[in-house]
């Protein structure tokens, strides 16, 4: 049989034992991996998906990158570009000022989403384009001109911009 007094000794011991579990249990609960970082703790930039705008639908996307134009937003519109096939990321730094220069802006302001020419071809589904042309006369009276384009398409079900090009 145990002594009275050791027995209550155990019980404390015991109990100081779970109060320590529970403390360590609480306080694992508090640092877990998965609680949400906030901007306060060194995040630069959180994006919540959940936000974004819907780019299946040909009208958001337009009105959007309509806006990022006039806004000379380049990240945006970089977020709205597939970058692979047709366009690498340096080529788009390199010549973005070139294809949203002040006359293809004021087109891409100037154009309702319904009035953006409609593109058939396998590579861009449900395909649109925009086109800035520039005409003019050589020094032997010959008609020149140049085009800058921007095609846009699906790809995984959004709307993307799938390809710059430029002729002339």
């Amino acid at each position: 049989m145990i002594p009275i007094g050791q027995h209550l000794n155990i019980l404390v011991m015991k109990n100081q034992f779970i109060i320590i579990l529970f403390t360590l249990f609480l306080y694992s609960c508090h640092t877990s991996p998965t609680e949400i970082p906030t901007v306060e703790e060194g995040m630069e930039e959180v994006v919540d998906i959940r936000t974004e705008p819907d780019y299946a639908d040909w009208e958001t996307f337009w009105t959007t990158f309509q806006k990022a134009a006039a806004d000379d937003d380049k990240a945006t519109i970089a977020g709205m570009t597939l970058f692979g096939n047709h366009i690498q990321e340096e080529f788009f730094n390199d010549n973005y000022t070139v294809f949203f220069g002040q006359e293809m802006k004021e087109i891409i302001a100037k154009t309702q989403a319904s009035d953006v020419e409609k593109v058939h071809d396998m590579e861009f589904p449900d395909g649109r384009s925009i086109t800035y042309e520039e005409f003019d006369i050589d020094e032997d009276g010959n008609e020149v001109g140049s085009a800058l384009m921007i095609y846009f398409g699906k790809q995984d079900g959004i709307f993307k911009i799938m390809m710059f090009f430029a002729a002339g």
